[in-house]
């Protein structure tokens, strides 16, 4: 999954940036005047931006929080979920841990790198991702006054039992080399993140059991609710959520309390 996500992405780069070659180097071809020279190049970029903020900031917000989400899930799951290694709030984590893979405790002390651990891709962190669009400007000739994702992380909510939504805002500042344009703008995305390949867990008689990655064979949780959401769980939190849970095969929650 994390491949396909990644290979996905570079395409989306490769076709922009071979669109916005041809199209440049047809320019110069055609010797067109330097009047017509600027206002096509304007178009040009124009053009790659919006589609950079209709397709690829969506795809960078998904990619890097889904990434994270996961090892988050994984290195809580290595550590039984217990209470000392769950940091409270799962927002609170992501937005630790989504930049570069480092996680803090409630402090801000550093608790563990999970890209130099292994639990986070390096390419799917917002830095890298975030400096593969630098270098798309760069290459088109424009220089980077700033670019920034931030999350909106109180708005990571539970938005069914397989989904969880999240909000990023994003603020760039571009200025074409020659000084002939200028681009700023801030647009806020929203992205649904599905739960399948984050590790979760079954509340058994109050205990925490059946570990394992979600996949399709899970169950939603039914009246008599017995389990918290994800993202609950992923947030130390053990109160169940009405039709938000979902457990493995391992224990029926359809039935639980029947």
């Amino acid at each position: 999954m994390k491949k396909s996500v990644f290979f996905s992405i570079m395409s989306v780069f490769i076709v922009i940036l071979f669109v916005a070659f041809v199209e440049l180097s047809n320019i110069y071809v055609a010797q067109e005047t330097e009047l017509e020279l600027t206002r096509r190049r304007v178009n040009i970029i124009n053009s790659v931006i919006s589609d950079m903020e209709d397709t690829y900031f969506e795809k960078i917000i998904y990619a890097s929080a889904k990434s994270s989400l996961i090892g988050l899930s994984d290195y809580y799951a290595d550590g039984g979920f217990s209470e000392n290694r769950i940091k409270k709030r799962l927002d609170s984590a992501l937005e630790d841990v989504i930049y570069n893979g480092t996680l803090k405790d409630t402090d801000g002390n550093t608790v563990a790198n999970l890209v130099s651990a292994g639990y986070i891709g390096a390419n799917y962190t917002l830095q890298s991702l975030s400096g593969n669009v630098e270098e798309v400007f760069n290459d088109l000739g424009l220089e980077v006054n700033q670019f920034e994702i931030e999350l909106n992380r109180e708005s990571l909510r539970q938005k069914d039992p397989w989904t969880m939504e999240l909000q990023a805002d994003i603020t760039y500042d571009l200025r074409d080399r020659t000084g002939l344009a200028s681009w700023k703008g801030r647009t806020t995305k929203t992205v649904d993140i599905t739960v399948y390949g984050l590790y979760a867990f079954d509340y058994e008689n109050g205990q925490k059991s059946n570990t394992g990655v979600i996949k399709n064979t899970w169950k939603v949780d039914n009246s008599p609710y017995t389990e918290p959401s994800i993202l609950s769980k992923l947030s130390g939190q053990s109160v169940p959520n009405s039709g938000l849970g979902i457990c493995s095969p391992g224990f029926n929650c359809e039935q639980a309390g029947i």
